[in-house]
Protein backbone atom coordinates (compact mmCIF):
# COMPACT_ATOMS: atom_id res chain seq x y z
CA UNK A 1 0.00 0.00 0.00
CA UNK A 2 1.31 3.45 -0.94
CA UNK A 3 1.80 5.95 1.85
CA UNK A 4 1.27 9.65 2.28
CA UNK A 5 4.35 11.25 3.80
CA UNK A 6 5.23 14.60 5.33
CA UNK A 7 8.94 15.08 6.05
CA UNK A 8 10.29 18.01 8.01
CA UNK A 9 13.97 18.88 8.31
CA UNK A 10 14.16 21.27 11.24
CA UNK A 11 16.40 22.19 14.14
CA UNK A 12 15.05 23.85 17.24
CA UNK A 13 13.80 23.84 20.79
CA UNK A 14 10.37 22.85 22.02
CA UNK A 15 8.58 25.92 23.34
CA UNK A 16 5.13 27.22 24.32
CA UNK A 17 2.69 28.05 21.53
CA UNK A 18 2.16 31.63 20.38
CA UNK A 19 -1.50 32.36 19.72
CA UNK A 20 -2.38 34.04 16.43
CA UNK A 21 -5.44 36.28 16.23
CA UNK A 22 -8.45 34.19 15.09
CA UNK A 23 -10.83 36.03 12.76
CA UNK A 24 -13.89 35.17 10.69
CA UNK A 25 -14.22 36.02 7.00
CA UNK A 26 -16.60 38.87 7.89
CA UNK A 27 -14.10 40.27 10.41
CA UNK A 28 -11.33 40.02 7.82
CA UNK A 29 -13.45 41.90 5.29
CA UNK A 30 -14.21 44.63 7.85
CA UNK A 31 -10.50 44.94 8.67
CA UNK A 32 -9.54 45.38 5.02
CA UNK A 33 -12.29 47.96 4.48
CA UNK A 34 -11.18 49.97 7.53
CA UNK A 35 -7.52 49.91 6.47
CA UNK A 36 -8.46 50.98 2.95
CA UNK A 37 -10.47 53.89 4.34
CA UNK A 38 -7.50 54.96 6.48
CA UNK A 39 -5.11 54.50 3.53
CA UNK A 40 -2.87 52.22 5.57
CA UNK A 41 0.48 51.29 4.07
CA UNK A 42 1.14 47.96 2.41
CA UNK A 43 3.61 47.03 5.19
CA UNK A 44 1.08 47.83 7.92
CA UNK A 45 -1.72 45.79 6.33
CA UNK A 46 0.60 42.87 5.56
CA UNK A 47 1.94 42.79 9.13
CA UNK A 48 -1.58 42.68 10.58
CA UNK A 49 -2.67 39.98 8.14
CA UNK A 50 0.42 37.96 9.00
CA UNK A 51 -0.70 37.85 12.65
CA UNK A 52 -4.17 36.49 11.80
CA UNK A 53 -5.58 33.02 11.35
CA UNK A 54 -8.98 32.37 9.77
CA UNK A 55 -11.58 30.26 11.54
CA UNK A 56 -13.60 29.89 8.32
CA UNK A 57 -12.68 28.99 4.77
CA UNK A 58 -11.93 31.95 2.52
CA UNK A 59 -13.13 30.49 -0.78
CA UNK A 60 -11.67 31.40 -4.15
CA UNK A 61 -14.79 33.43 -4.93
CA UNK A 62 -14.59 35.39 -1.67
CA UNK A 63 -10.83 35.92 -2.07
CA UNK A 64 -11.31 37.39 -5.55
CA UNK A 65 -14.01 39.69 -4.19
CA UNK A 66 -11.83 40.99 -1.36
CA UNK A 67 -8.85 41.60 -3.62
CA UNK A 68 -11.03 43.44 -6.15
CA UNK A 69 -12.73 45.60 -3.50
CA UNK A 70 -9.56 46.66 -1.69
CA UNK A 71 -6.54 48.25 -3.31
CA UNK A 72 -3.95 46.03 -1.67
CA UNK A 73 -0.21 46.22 -2.13
CA UNK A 74 1.88 43.18 -3.12
CA UNK A 75 2.86 42.27 0.46
CA UNK A 76 -0.74 42.41 1.66
CA UNK A 77 -1.90 40.36 -1.33
CA UNK A 78 0.68 37.69 -0.51
CA UNK A 79 -0.45 37.49 3.13
CA UNK A 80 -4.12 37.42 2.13
CA UNK A 81 -3.46 34.61 -0.35
CA UNK A 82 -1.65 32.63 2.35
CA UNK A 83 -4.56 33.14 4.75
CA UNK A 84 -6.90 31.78 2.07
CA UNK A 85 -4.63 28.78 1.41
CA UNK A 86 -4.44 27.76 5.07
CA UNK A 87 -8.19 28.26 5.60
CA UNK A 88 -9.03 25.35 3.28
CA UNK A 89 -9.21 23.04 6.32
CA UNK A 90 -12.32 24.89 7.58
CA UNK A 91 -15.89 25.10 6.30
CA UNK A 92 -16.98 28.33 4.56
CA UNK A 93 -19.14 30.85 6.46
CA UNK A 94 -22.68 29.63 7.06
CA UNK A 95 -24.13 32.20 4.67
CA UNK A 96 -22.02 30.79 1.81
CA UNK A 97 -23.22 27.20 2.28
CA UNK A 98 -26.04 26.41 -0.20
CA UNK A 99 -29.46 26.11 1.41
CA UNK A 100 -30.08 22.69 -0.13
CA UNK A 101 -31.38 19.73 1.85
CA UNK A 102 -28.74 17.01 2.35
CA UNK A 103 -29.22 13.78 0.37
CA UNK A 104 -30.70 10.79 2.16
CA UNK A 105 -28.49 7.95 3.36
CA UNK A 106 -28.99 5.88 0.21
CA UNK A 107 -28.02 8.78 -2.06
CA UNK A 108 -24.98 9.60 0.09
CA UNK A 109 -23.83 5.99 -0.28
CA UNK A 110 -24.24 6.22 -4.06
CA UNK A 111 -22.12 9.37 -4.24
CA UNK A 112 -19.35 7.85 -2.11
CA UNK A 113 -19.34 4.66 -4.18
CA UNK A 114 -19.17 6.72 -7.39
CA UNK A 115 -16.24 8.71 -5.96
CA UNK A 116 -14.44 5.49 -4.96
CA UNK A 117 -14.95 4.07 -8.45
CA UNK A 118 -13.65 7.30 -9.96
CA UNK A 119 -10.55 7.20 -7.74
CA UNK A 120 -9.75 3.63 -8.69
CA UNK A 121 -10.50 4.23 -12.35
CA UNK A 122 -8.44 7.42 -12.46
CA UNK A 123 -5.36 5.69 -11.09
CA UNK A 124 -5.68 2.84 -13.57
CA UNK A 125 -6.59 4.86 -16.67
CA UNK A 126 -3.98 7.60 -16.44
CA UNK A 127 -1.34 7.24 -19.15
CA UNK A 128 2.37 7.54 -18.46
CA UNK A 129 3.13 11.25 -18.52
CA UNK A 130 5.48 14.03 -17.50
CA UNK A 131 4.49 17.21 -15.68
CA UNK A 132 6.06 20.08 -13.78
CA UNK A 133 5.43 20.45 -10.06
CA UNK A 134 5.98 24.06 -9.01
CA UNK A 135 6.38 24.45 -5.26
CA UNK A 136 6.50 27.86 -3.59
CA UNK A 137 7.53 27.54 0.06
CA UNK A 138 6.88 30.02 2.85
CA UNK A 139 8.10 30.11 6.45
CA UNK A 140 7.90 32.37 9.47
CA UNK A 141 11.59 31.84 10.20
CA UNK A 142 12.87 35.23 11.45
CA UNK A 143 14.58 37.13 8.67
CA UNK A 144 17.61 39.22 9.52
CA UNK A 145 16.68 42.51 11.11
CA UNK A 146 17.53 45.59 9.06
CA UNK A 147 18.82 47.45 12.12
CA UNK A 148 21.10 46.04 14.80
CA UNK A 149 18.64 46.36 17.67
CA UNK A 150 15.36 46.05 15.81
CA UNK A 151 12.93 43.18 16.47
CA UNK A 152 12.63 40.21 14.14
CA UNK A 153 9.69 40.30 11.72
CA UNK A 154 8.10 36.86 11.62
CA UNK A 155 5.02 36.71 9.38
CA UNK A 156 5.03 34.03 6.71
CA UNK A 157 7.38 35.08 3.94
CA UNK A 158 8.80 33.60 0.76
CA UNK A 159 11.45 30.97 1.37
CA UNK A 160 12.15 29.14 -1.89
CA UNK A 161 10.53 28.27 -5.23
CA UNK A 162 11.30 25.08 -7.13
CA UNK A 163 10.20 23.66 -10.47
CA UNK A 164 10.58 19.92 -10.64
CA UNK A 165 9.79 17.69 -13.59
CA UNK A 166 7.94 14.61 -12.39
CA UNK A 167 7.23 11.36 -14.17
CA UNK A 168 4.10 9.24 -13.71
CA UNK A 169 4.57 5.64 -14.81
CA UNK A 170 2.54 2.50 -14.25
CA UNK A 171 0.13 4.25 -11.90
CA UNK A 172 2.69 5.89 -9.63
CA UNK A 173 4.83 8.99 -9.41
CA UNK A 174 8.51 8.34 -9.96
CA UNK A 175 10.65 10.22 -7.43
CA UNK A 176 13.46 11.73 -9.46
CA UNK A 177 15.23 14.94 -8.47
CA UNK A 178 16.65 15.41 -11.98
CA UNK A 179 15.61 18.64 -13.62
CA UNK A 180 14.78 20.47 -10.40
CA UNK A 181 15.51 24.19 -10.34
CA UNK A 182 15.16 26.35 -7.23
CA UNK A 183 15.10 30.05 -6.44
CA UNK A 184 15.95 30.82 -2.80
CA UNK A 185 14.46 33.56 -0.68
CA UNK A 186 14.83 34.56 2.97
CA UNK A 187 15.25 31.97 5.70
CA UNK A 188 17.88 29.68 7.14
CA UNK A 189 19.35 26.99 4.95
CA UNK A 190 18.46 23.38 5.61
CA UNK A 191 14.97 23.97 7.03
CA UNK A 192 12.27 22.64 4.75
CA UNK A 193 8.94 20.90 4.40
CA UNK A 194 8.71 18.05 1.90
CA UNK A 195 5.68 15.99 0.93
CA UNK A 196 5.16 13.18 -1.50
CA UNK A 197 2.35 10.75 -2.26
CA UNK A 198 -0.18 13.55 -2.74
CA UNK A 199 0.00 13.49 -6.52
CA UNK A 200 -2.29 10.62 -7.49
CA UNK A 201 -1.89 7.83 -4.92
CA UNK A 202 -3.41 9.98 -2.18
CA UNK A 203 -6.89 9.01 -3.43
CA UNK A 204 -6.03 5.33 -3.28
CA UNK A 205 -4.60 5.73 0.21
CA UNK A 206 -7.51 7.73 1.63
CA UNK A 207 -10.19 5.38 0.33
CA UNK A 208 -8.23 2.36 1.56
CA UNK A 209 -7.76 3.86 5.03
CA UNK A 210 -11.26 5.31 5.28
CA UNK A 211 -12.73 1.85 4.75
CA UNK A 212 -11.46 1.13 8.28
CA UNK A 213 -12.73 4.45 9.65
CA UNK A 214 -15.84 6.56 9.19
CA UNK A 215 -17.27 8.62 6.32
CA UNK A 216 -20.11 11.02 7.12
CA UNK A 217 -22.02 13.79 5.39
CA UNK A 218 -20.64 17.31 5.95
CA UNK A 219 -22.35 19.88 3.68
CA UNK A 220 -23.02 21.17 0.20
CA UNK A 221 -20.54 23.66 -1.22
CA UNK A 222 -20.03 25.47 -4.54
CA UNK A 223 -16.76 25.62 -6.41
CA UNK A 224 -15.31 28.71 -8.10
CA UNK A 225 -17.52 28.10 -11.16
CA UNK A 226 -20.69 27.72 -9.10
CA UNK A 227 -20.98 23.94 -9.45
CA UNK A 228 -22.62 22.17 -6.50
CA UNK A 229 -20.30 19.78 -4.65
CA UNK A 230 -21.11 17.16 -2.02
CA UNK A 231 -18.62 17.36 0.85
CA UNK A 232 -18.02 14.35 3.09
CA UNK A 233 -15.94 14.12 6.27
CA UNK A 234 -13.72 11.09 6.84
CA UNK A 235 -11.82 9.99 9.94
CA UNK A 236 -9.11 7.32 10.03
CA UNK A 237 -7.89 5.84 13.33
CA UNK A 238 -4.19 5.47 13.99
CA UNK A 239 -4.47 1.68 13.69
CA UNK A 240 -5.54 1.99 10.03
CA UNK A 241 -3.43 5.00 9.03
CA UNK A 242 -0.75 5.04 6.34
CA UNK A 243 0.02 8.75 6.78
CA UNK A 244 3.60 9.24 7.96
CA UNK A 245 5.04 12.31 9.70
CA UNK A 246 8.82 12.46 10.09
CA UNK A 247 10.71 15.24 11.87
CA UNK A 248 14.49 15.37 11.69
CA UNK A 249 15.56 16.66 14.04
CA UNK A 250 14.83 18.69 17.18
CA UNK A 251 16.70 19.47 20.38
CA UNK A 252 15.36 19.45 23.93
CA UNK A 253 16.98 22.01 26.25
CA UNK A 254 19.46 21.96 27.87
CA UNK A 255 20.94 19.30 25.57
CA UNK A 256 21.29 21.52 22.50
CA UNK A 257 23.81 19.21 20.82
CA UNK A 258 21.59 16.12 21.04
CA UNK A 259 19.37 15.92 17.95
CA UNK A 260 16.31 13.70 18.42
CA UNK A 261 14.31 12.33 15.45
CA UNK A 262 10.52 12.02 15.53
CA UNK A 263 8.41 9.67 13.41
CA UNK A 264 4.73 8.82 13.71
CA UNK A 265 1.91 7.29 11.70
CA UNK A 266 -0.97 9.19 13.29
CA UNK A 267 -4.67 8.97 12.74
CA UNK A 268 -6.08 11.67 10.50
CA UNK A 269 -9.26 13.27 9.30
CA UNK A 270 -10.29 15.33 6.32
CA UNK A 271 -12.92 16.19 3.75
CA UNK A 272 -13.69 14.97 0.26
CA UNK A 273 -15.51 17.20 -2.27
CA UNK A 274 -17.37 15.26 -4.97
CA UNK A 275 -19.46 16.15 -8.01
CA UNK A 276 -22.70 14.36 -7.04
CA UNK A 277 -23.78 13.81 -10.64
CA UNK A 278 -20.58 12.16 -11.88
CA UNK A 279 -18.59 11.03 -8.84
CA UNK A 280 -15.61 13.09 -10.05
CA UNK A 281 -13.51 14.22 -7.08
CA UNK A 282 -12.93 17.99 -7.02
CA UNK A 283 -10.67 18.10 -3.98
CA UNK A 284 -9.73 16.74 -0.58
CA UNK A 285 -8.11 17.87 2.64
CA UNK A 286 -6.24 15.87 5.26
CA UNK A 287 -5.20 16.79 8.82
CA UNK A 288 -3.12 14.68 11.17
CA UNK A 289 -4.18 13.94 14.74
CA UNK A 290 -1.02 14.27 16.79
CA UNK A 291 -0.64 14.18 20.56
CA UNK A 292 -0.40 17.58 22.26
CA UNK A 293 2.97 16.55 23.66
CA UNK A 294 4.39 15.74 20.19
CA UNK A 295 7.10 18.05 18.82
CA UNK A 296 4.92 18.55 15.72
CA UNK A 297 1.77 20.55 16.43
CA UNK A 298 -0.01 20.17 13.08
CA UNK A 299 0.39 18.75 9.59
CA UNK A 300 -2.16 19.12 6.82
CA UNK A 301 -2.47 18.55 3.08
CA UNK A 302 -4.95 19.59 0.42
CA UNK A 303 -5.29 18.74 -3.26
CA UNK A 304 -7.59 20.26 -5.89
CA UNK A 305 -8.33 18.31 -9.07
CA UNK A 306 -9.30 19.53 -12.52
CA UNK A 307 -9.31 18.59 -16.20
CA UNK A 308 -5.93 18.50 -17.97
CA UNK A 309 -5.01 17.52 -21.50
CA UNK A 310 -2.44 14.76 -21.98
CA UNK A 311 -1.60 13.55 -25.46
CA UNK A 312 -4.75 14.99 -26.99
CA UNK A 313 -7.10 13.45 -24.40
CA UNK A 314 -8.61 14.93 -21.24
CA UNK A 315 -8.06 13.48 -17.78
CA UNK A 316 -8.80 14.65 -14.23
CA UNK A 317 -5.52 15.23 -12.40
CA UNK A 318 -4.17 17.36 -9.54
CA UNK A 319 -3.87 21.02 -10.50
CA UNK A 320 -3.13 22.59 -7.10
CA UNK A 321 -1.87 21.38 -3.75
CA UNK A 322 -1.07 22.63 -0.27
CA UNK A 323 1.05 21.31 2.59
CA UNK A 324 1.21 22.93 6.04
CA UNK A 325 3.23 22.02 9.11
CA UNK A 326 3.46 23.76 12.49
CA UNK A 327 6.24 22.94 14.92
CA UNK A 328 6.48 24.56 18.37
CA UNK A 329 10.05 25.74 18.88
CA UNK A 330 12.49 28.55 19.51
CA UNK A 331 15.30 29.50 17.19
CA UNK A 332 18.64 28.78 18.83
CA UNK A 333 19.57 29.15 22.51
CA UNK A 334 18.13 32.68 22.70
CA UNK A 335 14.35 33.11 22.43
CA UNK A 336 12.98 35.14 19.51
CA UNK A 337 9.50 36.13 18.47
CA UNK A 338 8.86 32.65 17.02
CA UNK A 339 7.18 30.11 19.28
CA UNK A 340 5.48 28.07 16.54
CA UNK A 341 7.43 27.53 13.36
CA UNK A 342 5.15 27.31 10.32
CA UNK A 343 6.00 25.97 6.89
CA UNK A 344 3.61 26.28 3.94
CA UNK A 345 4.08 24.76 0.50
CA UNK A 346 1.80 26.07 -2.25
CA UNK A 347 1.95 23.62 -5.15
CA UNK A 348 0.89 23.97 -8.79
CA UNK A 349 0.95 21.18 -11.39
CA UNK A 350 1.60 22.39 -14.94
CA UNK A 351 2.79 21.31 -18.39
CA UNK A 352 1.23 17.87 -18.47
CA UNK A 353 2.43 15.90 -21.49
CA UNK A 354 2.48 12.31 -22.62
CA UNK A 355 5.54 10.27 -21.62
CA UNK A 356 6.73 8.11 -24.47
CA UNK A 357 9.94 6.66 -25.76
CA UNK A 358 11.01 7.18 -29.34
CA UNK A 359 12.56 4.29 -31.23
CA UNK A 360 14.44 4.89 -34.49
CA UNK A 361 14.88 1.90 -36.77
CA UNK A 362 18.04 1.98 -38.87
CA UNK A 363 18.00 -0.04 -42.09
CA UNK A 364 21.17 -1.22 -43.75
CA UNK A 365 21.89 -0.06 -47.28
CA UNK A 366 21.72 -3.21 -49.46
CA UNK A 367 24.51 -1.86 -51.64
CA UNK A 368 26.88 -1.23 -48.76
CA UNK A 369 30.02 -3.31 -48.55
CA UNK A 370 29.75 -6.35 -46.38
Amino acid sequence: MRRIVTLLCLLGFVAPFAAASPVTVAELEHFLESKAAKKATDDEVAKRLGAMVLTEQLTQTALARLEAANRLGPKAVEQLDLLAEESVFHAPPAEEIPAVAPPDAARQKQIIEAAAAFAKGTLRRLPDFLAVRQTVSFSNAPAKAERKHSRHEVPLHFLVKSNKEIAYRDGREVDDAAGQKSVAGDGPNGDSLTTWGEFGPILDVVFHDAAHGTVTWSRWQRDAKGHLLAVFHFAVPRSASTYEVDLCCYAIPPFESLMVPFSRTPGYQGELAVNPATGVIAGLTLQSELAKSAPVQFTGMAVRYGPVEIGGKWFVCPVEGLAVSKVPKRWGPKPTDVDVETFVNVIRFRQYRRFATTTKILTRNPGAAK
